[in-house]
């Protein structure tokens, strides 16, 4: 049986405080890797909640990833926060053994 989100379950505002505050743990363990974090809150009449979330990783000023973009499904968020923290983590100990990480093998430039 696996998990079920239902799209219609506004994301509140202490989910969002949730997300922000585990970022910010991922942040301390694993800089100089940073995600940025912004929150926003679209009030409807029926809704009390209606939270929408983007993080993004820069890679340079120009490049970044799209982690999330105006996400509202609070365990989308954080199933996604899990995985990045396991790939970082992976990413630390590669470094750790090997001493450093090419992205491209033919350039020593190119070494983080």
């Amino acid at each position: 049986m696996g998990i079920y989100y239902f799209k219609d379950n506004p994301m509140t505002e202490f989910q969002t405080k949730i997300i922000q505050q585990k970022i910010e743990e991922i942040n301390n363990l694993y800089s100089p890797l940073l995600l940025h974090f912004d929150a926003a809150c679209i009030r409807k009449e029926e809704q009390e909640d209606n939270w929408f979330v983007t993080i993004i990783h820069l890679i340079t000023e120009e490049d970044w990833i799209e982690f999330t973009s105006l996400e509202f499904n609070y365990h989308t968020v954080i199933d996604k926060l899990k995985g990045w923290a396991d790939a970082l983590e992976a990413t630390k100990e590669y470094i750790n053994i090997h001493g450093s990480l090419k992205i491209n093998p033919k350039s020593e430039e190119d070494m983080i």
